[in-house]
């Protein structure tokens, strides 16, 4: 029953925003009649051809707050956004597992492209303001998003056989193209960064139902402050523009970490368990 009431409340958090688009598809207007061709597809999944029906569009209809918010919708369901299978992955987590490897489970998917995907539909929702500007259905589909993005990169860069675990010699502290290596670039590590930036502050703005299981981020960013040198401290920032130097080192040492935070993949040089700690897996 728990997860039944949870899935219906991120469900009605996530339709508020479009719930009066519907009332101009009796129009002839051409925009009001791609929107509507765009739902139907993105009710079947067929993201590419939502997305087609978005590029379309107007400039002046795609800046209309709830158009916008369809659109991020269709590019969070393209970078691999399931929301029945997510909501029941979240609903089954109980935190005594790391939170990378779930995210990476529940995502289930290793393809490049989709990291593309899910930056794009963060601009849509980050550009529409700061999170007190936005709606809890804003937030909410935010939140989601990166969780999501989280998983498509760390899957793309660390899972090549997409088995659910880091593959043997992924380096996170090393940076490189990410193309047929065992490294972690830097843009990939910068959105690392803002992508638990971004869910910190979904979690704190209390608009994101169901979140209890994660606090696992929240407090890893806690002890993150008191145990890494005070610049390596990246979970306040929400633009990859603002990720200095050192916050990435700070990013790139949780990924390797998994023993002291039960966060990160474990991917931590020489050391095994039990001794995957933040001050043994720092990157340098």
């Amino acid at each position: 029953m728990r997860v039944i009431s949870y899935f219906i409340l991120v469900l009605a958090l996530l339709t508020s925003c479009s719930g009066n688009l519907f009332e101009s598809t009796a129009e002839t207007d051409t925009d009001a009649a791609r929107l509507v061709n765009a739902i139907q597809f993105m009710n079947a999944s067929s993201w590419d051809l939502a997305i087609a029906e978005f590029d379309e569009m107007s400039a002046d209809y795609l800046a209309d707050r709830d158009v916008n918010f369809e659109r991020a919708r269709a590019y969070a369901g393209r970078c691999g956004l399931s929301f029945t299978s997510l909501l029941n992955a979240i609903e089954g987590y109980d935190g005594s597992s790391p939170i990378f490897p779930f995210f990476m489970s529940a995502v289930s998917t290793n393809t490049a492209s989709y990291i593309d995907d899910c930056i794009q539909a963060e601009a849509l929702m980050t550009g529409v303001g700061a999170v007190g500007d936005r709606t809890s259905a804003e937030n909410t589909l935010l939140f989601f998003v990166e969780v999501v993005k989280i998983g498509v990169i760390l899957s793309v860069h660390s899972d090549r056989d997409n088995d659910g675990t880091a593959d043997a010699g992924f380096a996170p502290c090393t940076d490189g193209t990410g193309s047929g290596d065992t490294t972690l670039p830097q843009l990939s590590a910068q959105h690392l960064a803002t992508g638990i930036g971004l869910m910190v502050e979904g979690i704190s703005s209390g608009d994101v139902p169901g979140t209890s299981s994660l606090t696992t981020i929240s407090t890893a960013c806690t002890t993150i402050a008191a145990s890494l040198p005070a610049s390596y401290n990246f979970c306040s920032v929400t633009d990859v523009a603002d990720v200095t130097t050192d916050m990435e080192k700070g990013i790139r040492t949780l990924v390797g970490e998994q023993d002291e935070l039960s966060v990160g993949l474990g991917a931590c040089g020489g050391f095994s368990a039990p001794n995957r700690t933040l001050a043994n897996c720092i990157c340098l």
